[in-house]
């Protein structure tokens, strides 16, 4: 930059003043941008320019030498300490040779997703938005998990966003997961045949879980995809990292779809679909009894609901009355229900659980033993928070085995609240109850059910003190 355009600023002293140019004649021909602060007078707080020689160029423009910028540790900053004005002809000539004749290109990043793999699963909350507008580029589905019911639902819907007449025969074809395994390379012929009738077909296997010949043929349709097939899986609570599961997740092509038990709030919003189609409304009360009862199944759930809607055909409002002279019970509640009541303190949801699981010819041995090993468990981790000073979700989520996801929160809090001497009451009290009936079978209920509740009284009193 020749001398002549410097502009001087601030005060008369050559040697303290500050030198700068007009901005604009350099931003202009800015592409990458860089901020760089500048906090003297004469020149703005901050600019953008790009990095190497502009960026050296900029702030040798200035001559002053602060206690601010000589503590920096840039480079450009610790070659600027105690320089005077006309020192830096040599510097800005050379940065001005590289200027015109730039030895390389600048870096341009790769998109954030180029490194990434493709995402072929989806959480649980993630299922129903995905369903609702599927990926086309997605030739593989698999919907996997406890809930059978679910399962066969969402996989009804997913059939019907394909667009394709699920009563025609020529574009539907409807396997077994053991016919697929008993005949090695059936999926395979299927998703390479021609459609006749219609410019793709869907092949849907149901019941399918560990059977090896459809994970082999699976794993050969992930790498050369068929053109003409969609495949459309049902299978029950597969393990992760293996088998067809880790297949399908390891696929650009593939979807895993976990199917987990209803909750609280998808029960409400099942409830809330049947309702609404046939205009009717439900009390609070009535609502909370019908929740109790659904839950285990979303075929079973929704069947349970529209019976009670057909019994309650002509009114306006379900009342309680109707909700007990008609719903069953098919939550699928069992005894891990009333050991999480337990830990949670909720004495009458445990009382509930409990007298469900003994009334369905359960033993009481098994609540017993299930409260046992969680109690262990968490006496585990408890140890490990206090020796390594460590919160209760590092624990939690490094606990091996793993923790169920739906699980955590319950756990952490159970961390939280029992100390270590309080989850040792506990666990004797536990012992002496097996023990007690053992000796007492004919008591056997009534024995289990005192010392249970017991726990579950103590975690309330340690949850108000929390």
């Amino acid at each position: 930059i020749p001398r002549d355009q410097l502009v001087t600023t601030g005060s008369a002293n050559p040697e303290t003043t500050t030198k700068r140019t007009d901005i604009a004649a350099i931003l202009h021909r800015k592409t990458h941008k860089l901020q760089l602060p500048i906090h003297h007078a004469g020149v703005p707080k901050w600019h953008r320019e790009p990095p190497g020689a502009k960026h050296a160029k900029l702030f040798a423009m200035s001559s002053h030498t602060c206690s601010r910028c000589l503590r920096s540790k840039h480079p450009l900053r610790r070659e600027r300490k105690g320089a005077k004005v006309g020192e830096l002809a040599p510097f800005l000539s050379a940065v001005d040779r590289k200027e015109r004749n730039p030895s390389r290109k600048p870096f341009t990043p790769p998109p954030h997703h180029a490194n990434q793999p493709a995402m072929a699963q989806k959480k649980a909350y993630e299922v129903d938005g995905w369903l609702a507008k599927p990926d086309q580029r997605i030739s593989i589905v698999l919907l996997y998990g406890p809930d059978r019911g679910l399962v066969s639902e969402r996989a009804k819907a997913f059939a019907g966003k394909t667009g394709l007449p699920l009563d025609d025969p020529f574009s539907v074809v409807r396997l077994e997961g053991s016919e697929v395994d008993r005949d090695e390379g059936r999926l395979l012929d299927e998703a390479r045949t021609v459609p006749m009738f219609s410019d793709r077909r869907l092949l849907w296997v149901r019941n399918a879980s560990g059977q090896k010949a459809l994970a082999d043929d699976v794993k050969a349709l992930t790498a050369e995809p068929a053109r003409d097939a969609i495949i459309l899986i049902e299978a029950g609570d597969l393990k992760k990292g293996v088998g067809l599961r880790a297949i399908v997740e390891a696929a650009d092509n593939a979807m895993a779809l976990p199917c987990y038990a209803d909750e609280a709030r998808d029960i409400d919003a099942v409830i809330d679909h049947e309702l609404s189609k046939a205009g009717m409304s439900m009390t609070m009360e009535a609502r909370q009894a019908l929740r109790r009862n659904l839950g285990g199944d979303r075929l079973a759930s929704r069947g349970e609901i529209e019976k009670l809607v057909l019994y309650a055909h002509g009114q306006t409002e379900i009342g309680l009355q109707e909700v007990r002279a008609m719903s069953g019970d098919v939550s699928g509640a069992s005894f891990d229900d009333a050991v999480d009541a337990l830990l949670e303190g909720k004495i009458g949801d445990f009382d509930t659980a409990f007298t469900r699981h003994c009334q369905s010819g359960g033993q009481p041995f098994l609540v017993l033993s299930s409260a046992m090993r969680q109690l262990q468990q968490i006496q585990t981790m408890r140890g490990q928070m206090e020796s390594g000073n460590r919160n209760a979700a590092s624990v939690v989520a490094a606990a091996r085995p793993p923790v169920f996801f739906s699980r955590r929160k319950l756990v952490e809090k159970a961390l939280e609240r029992w100390s270590t001497d309080a989850l040792g009451r506990a666990l004797t009290r536990l012992q002496t109850a097996v023990l007690q009936t053992r000796r007492r079978p004919d008591l056997a209920v009534a024995l289990a059910r005192q010392a249970l509740l017991g726990i579950a009284v103590e975690s309330s009193r340690l949850a108000q003190r929390a």
